[in-house]
C-alpha cells in the first residue's frame, strides 16, 4: 500500500520555480502524500539526500530543506543501489540517475520532475511535472483502501514495503492468542516471516484469563516457525472496547502509517474469502498508536518476548 516516489533534486530548490508560492505549494502536495502513505526514494546509494543536504543550506531553500528534514525524520527515505558510473553533479546527472533507477526497480509509481526537466524526457509517460500531477490518473486516483484475499502471501505482499522499511511493527487482534479454536490464524507465522530482522514486532491479543504455559509455547512456536523475535501483550476484553479507541479493533500499526483490517489476520475463517486494508486517518492513528503502544489500556496485563530458536541458541 506504501507508494514510492522518484524525485529528483531540483524539485526542491527554490530557483525551479518563477514563484516563491509555485515552490511552496508543489512540495506541499508532495509532502502531504509523503507523509500518507508515500517514500521517497533516496538514489544512488543515499547519495540523493547527502547532494540535497549540501544545496539546500541557503535560506531561500527552506521549504524543501524542512522536507528533507522531516522525510529523514519520518524514515520516509529508502535507499536504492546507484544506476549512473559516473558523479553525479548536474540537474540531468541526476534525471539519468532518476530514470535508470525507474528502469531497474519499477516499484516507484512515478517519476517527478520540475518543468524544466520534464523537457529531459519529453515523450516518457513514467515522467511527471510537478506543477501538473492532477493531469496524471495515477495521482488524482491514489486510494487509501484495497482489498486483498485472505490468504498470507496476498497480504504480504500488499504490506511489502511496510515489511522492508518499518522500524516498529504492531499487530492488532484479540484472536491472535485463539489460534487452536480459529485454525486461520496458524498462518500468522507465514505473513511475519518476511519482515526484515531489524524491525520490532509486538503482538497485541485478547485473554480472558490467566495465560497458560501452552500459549507462551503456542507463541514460541510461532517465533520459531517464522524466524523472527516478537513481543506479545496480552490484554482483557475491556482494553479492546476502550471508548478511547475507535470500534474497530484489528490493526497494523507501523511507524510509518496505521491500517484497519476488516479481518484481521484470519487468513482461513467464515467469511468473505477477501478483506479490505485501509488507511486510518491520522489523528486517529494518533490515537490507536498511543493506546497500543505507550499505554497499558484498561484490565489485566501480561508482556512477553520471544527469540526464535537459531537466534537463543546464538
Amino acid at each position: 500500500m506504501l507508494r514510492e516516489y522518484i524525485v529528483t533534486p531540483d524539485v526542491l530548490l527554490r530557483d525551479s520555480y518563477e514563484h516563491p508560492e509555485l515552490y511552496r505549494l508543489a512540495l506541499r502536495q508532495i509532502w502531504e502524500e509523503v507523509e500518507q502513505l508515500g517514500l521517497l526514494r533516496n538514489l544512488a546509494a543515499g547519495e540523493w539526500s547527502t547532494f540535497l543536504q549540501t544545496v539546500l543550506q541557503t535560506p531561500a531553500n527552506n521549504v524543501g530543506k524542512e522536507v528533507l528534514k522531516a522525510a529523514l525524520l519520518r524514515n520516509r527515505l529508502i535507499a536504492t543501489p546507484k544506476q549512473c558510473t559516473g558523479p553525479l553533479d548536474t540537474e540531468d546527472d541526476w534525471r539519468h540517475e532518476a530514470l535508470n533507477s525507474h528502469q531497474k526497480r519499477k516499484k516507484a509509481r512515478r517519476v517527478i520532475f520540475t518543468d524544466r526537466g520534464k523537457q529531459f524526457a519529453p515523450n516518457n509517460a513514467t515522467v511527471a511535472s510537478v506543477l501538473h500531477l492532477d493531469e496524471h490518473a495515477w495521482w488524482r486516483n491514489r486510494d487509501n483502501s484495497i482489498s486483498v484475499q485472505r490468504k498470507p502471501e496476498d497480504l504480504r505482499r500488499a504490506l511489502s514495503l511496510f515489511f522492508s522499511h518499518s522500524r516498529r511493527i504492531d499487530f492488532v487482534d484479540p484472536y491472535l492468542s485463539s489460534a487452536p479454536d480459529k485454525p486461520g490464524y496458524q498462518d500468522f507465522p507465514a505473513l511475519i516471516s518476511s519482515i526484515k530482522e531489524t524491525c520490532r514486532i509486538t503482538l497485541h491479543a485478547r485473554i480472558d484469563s490467566v495465560p497458560t504455559e501452552q500459549l507462551k509455547a503456542r507463541f514460541q512456536r510461532w517465533s520459531d516457525s517464522s524466524g523472527r523475535d516478537f513481543d506479545v501483550t496480552l490484554r482483557s476484553i475491556e482494553a479492546f472496547t476502550d471508548p478511547r479507541v475507535p470500534a474497530h479493533d484489528r490493526y497494523f500499526i507501523s511507524d510509518l502509517a496505521t491500517l484497519a483490517l476488516t479481518n484481521g489476520y484470519d487468513f482461513g475463517g467464515r467469511g468473505t474469502p477477501s478483506m479490505t486494508v485501509s488507511l486510518v486517518g491520522q489523528e486517529q492513528s494518533r490515537h490507536i498508536t498511543d493506546f497500543f503502544t505507550k499505554t497499558y489500556g484498561t484490565g489485566g496485563l501480561w508482556h512477553w518476548s520471544f527469540r526464535h530458536t537459531a537466534r537463543a541458541g546464538n
